[in-house]
């Protein structure tokens, strides 16, 4: 574990920069995370491209979901596959793998690839699950079975008595969903009565509607999380770090390609998708205490305060007087 006292080298040096600089364009990058985070979807069909407005995605036990909205979400596309892993997951005519489906109103019957001899394809290229972006591309056939009315309104029958439908198709072509924030609701347990969890975002208290504390695996690698979410979940503060961490002090940074000597945290909002890491700020050094824990019964307790500035943007947040006292799901 990189606890701060092996990194008092960097700490003395940071604060020995704001002592002797007499400007205050001091700059230090806490984090890997460069460029803004833009969710695009899109797709061409009917001579056009169809563009959300926005777009949501949830991963659970037994699929993920992938929604485009458009028009104050008069219309949508829904993406549902039976994974979220990294490749490519095929049409089939009963939708266990891959289906995609175009709602033109939120009372017309969808178009959908969830038919005979299915024409659809949807490739998920990446899946970052340490700030919860899914991107991919996708195409297909999607098709409408409408009853064929006379003119009074009656179905139309063959000659078996049986109704005839008109086939209505739409050609998904050139789909993507490109950084689509993703939440996850795959608790094996319930939490427990006892967690606890408190911030101050710009002075004001963070009040959670949900509490997730769980481990799971990033990037191979048995990692601590820690997720409060409010205002349906549009609002998340995360917290990540190594399984086997112990008492004492850590860095916080925005991204980390050690997940296992390296602690995460981020602010994320998700419509309009915007997320924010620690930085340095008015809280100098951004640091998470950890005061307990016992892996044993799964219980950890700490402290936690940093600043963060958007990602791409300038725009910051300081978040203090931040604890935490959870036992994590596995």
């Amino acid at each position: 574990m990189k606890q701060l006292f092996n990194k008092l080298g960097i700490v003395f040096v940071f604060f020995l920069s704001l002592l002797t600089s007499c400007e205050d364009d001091v700059e230090i990058n806490i984090g890997n995370i460069q460029e803004p985070v833009t969710a695009e979807f899109q797709v061409d069909f009917d001579g056009q491209t169809w563009v959300a407005d926005r777009t949501t995605a949830v991963i659970n036990d037994t699929e993920t979901i992938i929604t485009g909205f458009k028009d104050n979400d008069q219309q949508k596309v829904i993406i549902t596959l039976s994974n979220s892993e990294v490749g490519i997951y095929m049409a089939d005519a009963n939708g266990a793998d891959a289906k995609i489906e175009y709602f033109e109103s939120p009372i017309a019957q969808p178009f959908t690839t969830e038919f005979s001899n299915p024409i659809g394809r949807v490739d998920i290229t990446a899946r970052d699950m340490i700030h919860k972006l899914i991107t991919g591309q996708f195409f297909g056939i999607l098709h409408r079975l409408t009853p064929r009315l006379d003119n009074q309104g009656n179905p139309v029958l063959d000659t078996n008595g049986n109704p005839l439908y008109d086939d209505e198709t739409k050609n998904f072509t050139n789909g993507i969903f490109n950084n689509i924030v993703f939440v996850t609701d795959v608790i094996d347990n319930p939490e427990p009565d006892n967690n606890e969890f408190f911030v101050k975002l710009d002075g004001t208290e963070f009040v959670e509607t949900a509490l997730i504390a769980k481990k799971e695996v990033v990037n191979g690698v048995d990692v601590i999380i820690i997720r409060a979410s409010r205002s349906g979940s549009n609002e998340v503060i995360e917290l990540q770090m190594p399984a086997d961490i112990v008492t004492g002090n850590n860095l916080l940074v925005g991204s980390t390609t050690d997940p296992a000597n390296e602690t995460v945290a981020f602010y994320r909002i998700l419509s309009p998708s915007q997320t924010y890491v620690p930085t340095a700020g008015t809280i100098a050094v951004p640091l998470l205490q950890v005061s307990l824990h016992d892996a044993t019964a799964r219980r950890i307790e700490g402290t936690f305060s940093f600043s963060a500035v958007q990602v791409g943007g300038t725009t910051t947040h300081d978040f203090t007087e931040g604890s935490f006292a959870v036992t994590y799901n596995e």
